[in-house]
């Protein structure tokens, strides 16, 4: 099956409320959002996303038209929300997630990959961010925390 692409599915958006009259509130995810934000080389191979309204309907309608589709029911609270997030994220980084072609599973086998790390403050050995721990003192007792650290070790008695 060749790609889909936001226009082709534009035009059976458009076909499918003039043949049945339905208003079509779709939320698109995946590629297809991609492309809907003008990422020109996001191909995908079904719709996903959330529609409110007649869910079983417009799937039948792709389908019939050999699209496979992904799509649930909006929920009334949230989803514009989510939407919102998504939106910031990719106008915040879009060329990384226009570029990011991996699949859930690749993730999955490459995520020692992507594991944060801090240098201890006190070692300064680079360690998993979870193996780290945040110390709260007053200035005063830093600053001796601080001094203790960098002074040379004391012989043993």
């Amino acid at each position: 099956m060749p790609p889909i692409t936001a226009d082709p599915l534009v035009a059976l958006l458009a076909e499918y409320v003039r043949q049945t009259g339905a208003a079509v509130d779709l939320l698109l995810l995946g590629g297809l959002a991609l492309q809907a934000y003008g990422a020109t080389d996001r191909a995908t191979q079904d719709v996903d996303g959330e529609i409110v309204g007649e869910l079983e309907a417009l799937v039948a309608f792709l389908r019939a038209r050999d699209v496979p589709a992904d799509l649930g029911e909006a929920t009334p609270t949230g989803t514009a929300r989510v939407a919102e997030v998504w939106v910031a994220h990719y106008q915040a980084d879009k060329q990384r997630i226009v570029s990011n072609h991996l699949t859930v599973g690749e993730i999955i086998e490459a995520r020692q990959s992507f594991v944060i790390k801090w240098a201890c403050e006190s070692c300064q050995q680079e360690v998993p961010y979870p193996e780290t721990r945040a110390w709260r003192f007053c200035a005063s007792c830093s600053a001796t925390i601080a001094e203790a650290i960098a002074a040379p070790p004391q012989p043993a008695k």
